[in-house]
């Protein structure tokens, strides 16, 4: 969600903090666990799960996990074997909300560790609530090598997610309710995204569209008129694509590493790097003209070997003493 359609994100931090301890209840009880590798919080319903008799002896013999609407023990079964031991409910609380949210929720995944542990979670188990998701949002935004290590995977340290992403298709396919697949994609370097192979990187995607009944949208970057190729990319001339795909104009704002602090901390600065298409941001010079149009007049340009950076200064040029004579006025 942009920052600025949501008020609580637009409020200071000192503020936002404020509201989220007015809405966690005093005396709180969380549980930490591991999941998939990695701590999970999930809320602690039972704090004090210890059962006294009249005589105030404490009474913990599992007679009191029964599910007494069930005709067979196979509840009560699964309740004895919890590790959680008098905190069932919380472990069976926790697993009902899981299953809901796959059930009913878009679950977004921002890194490839994530999908890594996915290939190790038995998803196939009964139990997994991993296995009835049914919307799958991915969004990644990796660097530059991981990308040009799909073409030439001589890169030792993107091997790891070079093999997770590889056998994306797969792990997806366990996924046996999945009906629905966005992804989006980029790299996080000021690089023009138009040297990624396109067709290399989205071949799981391909093979997945293939092999499974999905609804699948994929979001890139837009391609840069003067590198695009129609072999390594999904290009606007070609038809016939195994799944749609939408272009998205880059950041143009990037955090560059600066300089090291005194105490040793990395600082950064902010760059503006552009990326196709870099009119856009003069539609008051073309009163008529939208920015779809805008994007195809500056696509001729580049086809046409026009110096497009230096219009983009004369515009700039031209926008400022603009502006300075209305100041004058």
């Amino acid at each position: 969600m942009d920052r600025t359609k949501c008020p609580l994100l637009r409020v200071p931090v000192e503020i936002r903090l404020n509201i989220y301890d007015y809405l966690i209840p005093d005396h709180s009880q969380f549980h930490v666990h591991l999941e998939q590798d990695g701590a999970t919080l999930s809320k602690c319903v039972n704090p004090n799960p210890i059962f006294t008799n009249s005589s105030g002896d404490h009474l913990y013999t599992g007679r009191e996990r029964r599910d007494r609407t069930s005709h067979t023990d196979h509840v009560w079964a699964r309740r004895l074997r919890s590790a959680w031991g008098p905190h069932w409910k919380c472990e069976e609380q926790h697993c009902e909300i899981l299953d809901l949210l796959a059930r009913t929720t878009i679950l977004h995944i921002t890194d490839l560790e994530t999908i890594h542990h996915l290939d190790y979670a038995n998803i196939s188990s009964f139990q997994n609530p991993l296995q009835h998701i049914r919307e799958l949002s991915i969004t990644l935004r990796l660097p530059l090598n991981f990308f040009l290590s799909l073409e030439e995977p001589e890169d030792g340290r993107q091997e790891l997610a070079r093999s997770t992403w590889c056998k994306l298709d797969k792990i997806l396919h366990q996924l046996s309710e999945l009906r629905a697949l966005r992804l989006y994609l980029d790299h996080d370097g000021t690089d023009t995204w138009t040297l990624v192979n396109e067709r290399k990187t989205l071949e799981p995607i391909t093979r997945l569209a293939n092999s499974k009944d999905l609804v699948i949208l994929v979001t890139l970057p837009k391609l840069h008129p003067k590198y695009e190729k129609e072999d390594r990319h999904f290009t606007d001339s070609l038809s016939g694509d195994p799944f749609p795909i939408r272009r998205m104009q880059r950041q143009q704002y990037h955090g560059i590493p600066n300089r090291l602090d005194e105490s040793g901390q990395e600082r950064y600065k902010v760059e503006e790097i552009l990326d196709f298409p870099i009119l856009t941001e003069f539609l008051e010079f073309f009163y008529e003209y939208s920015i779809e149009r805008c994007e195809a007049e500056e696509r001729k340009m580049w086809a046409r070997g026009d110096d497009v950076e230096r219009t983009r200064e004369e515009f700039y040029q031209a926008m400022i003493e603009m502006r300075n004579e209305n100041h004058a006025i």
